[in-house]
């Protein structure tokens, strides 16, 4: 399968994180090719049908106010309880 770069993507589409990080490990270049590839500003209709019909998700981020990062678990079903589970790590 030919992947083509997204024409639409003007800027990289790594945060200057990510973009640390694979300079460190001397894969910048690489990166920046497959990304600019595979990255893309919308989501395909059948990953919207697919996400749709999932019962939960985790998402994750770090969080600097904490000094660590956070992963919840999102539900589009009502839980039997109505608090949401934060994990830290």
């Amino acid at each position: 399968m030919d992947i083509k770069p997204n024409p639409k993507l003007t800027a990289s589409p790594f945060h200057r994180g990510e973009q640390a990080i694979q300079e460190k490990l001397g894969v910048r270049e690489q990166m920046e090719r497959f990304g600019s590839r595979v990255i893309r500003d919308h989501m395909p209709q059948q990953h919207r049908d697919f996400y749709q019909q999932l019962p939960f998700i985790f998402v994750g981020h770090g969080d600097r106010m904490v000094g660590h990062g956070r992963l919840f678990y999102l539900t589009n079903r009502v839980l039997f309880t109505p608090q949401m589970c934060i994990v830290y790590i």
